[in-house]
């Protein structure tokens, strides 16, 4: 294989040979044959280390990056080798011969193969550039299977169609957007996931943070804004991938949706903090719908197997008032209840044990028997007939609030400029810009809070936050021209910092003393990744020189066990989307690179063995020429051929 000393020789050669030799010494730089044209995968063999076949390969198939900046290097392949580990086969005989999952040891709260659908957009659209895409097509056939557990919301359209723009593969989305759109209706009808509702007083979807995976958020439950701009960006990349398979009631449908969660997130605007809220609500909502009864008209309630029926709270009058309770045969109970108007749930035992209620409880009137032993059903209709409370702003700044507006494009283009202060924050000390990262919620906000443990929102920083709030400013700085209060070095210097989170200047919490250590002197050493020194990433930490707690930071602050290599945000797609620039064009025959970085920050860096369109794609950007010996600026390269150049960083359309 060709050494960058080739491009030293053919830089000497166009000087002395005919027009036709020298545009072929240019379209192949470096005379290697693909899929890498320029980077010699050999060159990062220490990095990659035992996954490296699989990077290179065509198991994998990894774009690989260079720069003059070796810590962005370095984090990059370290961060395609952690995906990598969680990567996982499902010994199926189907096409779903693998699934990607969050956390490295099993958790109870995962569904079947360890998935956990929370951070699955995220996990779709890393595997989206991977040359070989059986990892991206199995996940997105997963997440529409059957036995696929959705505890969480998560933008599944969103992901696949960023993919799509990448492949072009109607195989795909024939098979899987007409069982999503079945799927994305329960969420828009707030029957997934549980505990969820959608509120018609005040035109909204409720939630807890906790179904957003955000736990403990100092904005609480309402109708938030993350989940109202998520709703947005699915039903705008459905009514495209409808389109696409030639489902035009299903297009016309999604389109309509998206322009009414679009008002709905535009509502959440507090313009006495300049940001995008959270509208509390004091009472939960009417419990969710279970799935599909056994028993003919009759609904199984498994959520609260073992208990009768549910939450009382959600009731009107707060108690249960039952209607029958005693000994009769499992077929009698229904027929009593049926007989009843007032009856809305059947519990019954295997000891046909039997009672009707009108309303909810929490209480377990069967308290000893085994839960598989005791079941609720619950009629049809709304058991809780109940009224929504008065709603108003939480009057929060959180990071959720102000990256998921901008991340689905719920903002509109024509009027960015008014929601555009919305970013000033992410730079204040004392508002969302930590020393060291974004803090999810304000430091100046009431309940601030950065300490030891897990699931904490509060002020903590988390990378799948960070990583959707680099991404919005990604989309920002190309989609919103209006906007001026984040440019480019803003973007920089937040990727920057997040990919300075992986390394030692970040502290590490020693799970057997609760003290915060430095991998190379604590015991949780263990973890470290062959070739790739330090190099660390967790679920949340504290990004500021003091914590709360006193001790220097800045510090990843859950379980070493249980954070190490966690699969919870992107990385690698905030490289290529960002720092190279590429976005796809419409129609897989084009694509724009946009550079969002400086040469000041980068004075050269490379990209290449890039999946796109079913071409490969490299992109060079060398400042003096220098280093990669192809001649100064920015070029890129589809299938070896030079397709565009430019003496500085600027945006160049490349057509296929």
């Amino acid at each position: 294989m060709c050494s960058k000393s080739c491009g030293r020789v053919a830089a000497l050669l166009l000087l002395q040979t005919p027009l036709s030799l020298a545009a072929f010494l240019l379209k192949s730089p470096t005379q290697q044959t693909g899929p890498y044209y320029i980077l010699n995968p050999a060159d990062y063999a220490r990095q990659l280390g035992e996954d490296a076949t699989w990077a290179t390969g065509s198991d994998g198939g990894i774009p690989l990056f260079d720069a003059s900046d070796e810590m962005l290097r370095d984090v990059y392949l370290f961060r395609w080798r952690t995906y990598k580990s969680h990567i996982h086969p499902t010994n199926r005989s189907d096409d779903i011969p693998l699934v990607v999952t969050e956390f490295s040891p099993n958790v109870g709260w995962a569904g079947e193969y360890n998935t956990i659908n929370c951070a699955a957009g995220h996990h779709m659209i890393e595997a989206g550039w991977l040359r070989n895409r059986t990892t991206a097509d199995s996940y997105s056939r997963w997440w529409v299977s059957p036995t696929a557990r959705h505890n969480y919301y998560y933008w599944y359209a969103t992901a696949l169609k960023r993919n799509f723009d990448k492949t072009g593969d109607l195989g795909l989305l024939r098979d899987v957007v007409p069982l999503y759109k079945t799927q994305f209706l329960q969420y828009a009808a707030g029957v997934l996931p549980q505990n969820t509702a959608f509120s018609e007083e005040n035109d909204c979807l409720w939630n807890a943070p906790g179904n957003e995976g955000q736990e403990q958020s100092l904005s609480g439950a309402g109708c938030r804004t993350l989940i109202q701009s998520l709703m947005f960006g699915e039903s705008n990349a459905l009514a495209a991938l409808c389109s696409a398979i030639g489902d035009t009631e299903g297009a016309t449908q999604m389109a309509t949706a998206a322009e009414q969660w679009q008002k709905r997130v535009l509502r959440l605007w507090n313009p006495s903090i300049s940001s995008f809220d959270t509208l509390r609500l004091p009472h939960p909502p009417s419990p969710s719908p279970p799935p599909p009864p056994p028993p003919p008209g009759w609904k199984l309630d498994v959520g609260h197997n073992g208990t009768f029926c549910c939450d009382q709270s959600n009731c009107i009058d707060g108690h249960s008032s039952f209607l029958f309770e005693g000994s009769l045969p499992q077929a009698d109970c229904f027929d009593k209840c049926l007989a009843n108007p007032k009856c809305e749930f059947v519990t019954v035992t295997a000891k046909n044990w039997c009672m009707n209620a009108q309303y909810c409880n929490t209480t377990n009137p069967f308290a000893g028997e085994p839960a598989n032993d005791v079941h609720t059903y619950e009629r049809p209709q709304k058991p809780c007939n109940r009224a929504w409370g008065t709603a108003s702003f939480a009057g929060v700044r959180e990071l959720a609030s102000l990256s998921s507006p901008w991340y689905f494009g719920a903002v509109p283009k024509g009027n960015a400029s008014s929601y555009a202060s919305s970013w000033l924050t992410a730079f204040d000390p004392n508002g969302l810009g930590g020393d060291f990262g974004l803090r999810t919620a304000e430091k100046r906000a009431p309940g601030y809070s950065c300490s030891y443990g897990c699931c904490k929102w509060s002020g903590s920083m988390w990378p799948f936050e960070t990583s959707k709030a680099i991404t919005a400013a990604i989309n920002v700085l190309n989609d919103y021209p209006a906007v001026k209060t984040i440019n480019s070095s803003g973007f920089y210097k937040l990727l920057y910092q997040y990919t300075q989170a992986h390394t030692s200047t970040w502290y590490v919490m020693n799970g057997s003393t609760s003290h915060y250590a430095n991998l190379s002197t604590s015991n949780v050493a263990q973890y470290l990744m062959p070739g790739l020194g330090d190099l660390w990433i967790a679920e949340s930490g504290c990004a500021d020189k003091v914590l709360s707690q006193g001790q220097s930071g800045p510090a990843w602050t859950d379980s070493a066990g249980e954070g190490y290599r966690y699969n919870h945000a992107t990385f690698m797609d905030l490289i290529l989307s960002g720092v190279v620039g590429i976005r796809p064009g419409s129609g897989n025959k084009s694509m724009l690179v946009n550079p969002l970085v400086s040469s000041t920050s980068l004075k050269w860096w490379a990209a290449d063995g890039i999946p796109m369109n079913g071409h490969i794609v490299s992109v060079v950007f060398d400042s003096d020429g220098m280093h990669y010996h192809n001649g100064t600026g920015l070029k890129v390269w589809v299938d070896g051929i030079l397709k565009a150049s430019s003496p500085t960083l600027t945006q160049l359309i490349v057509t296929f």
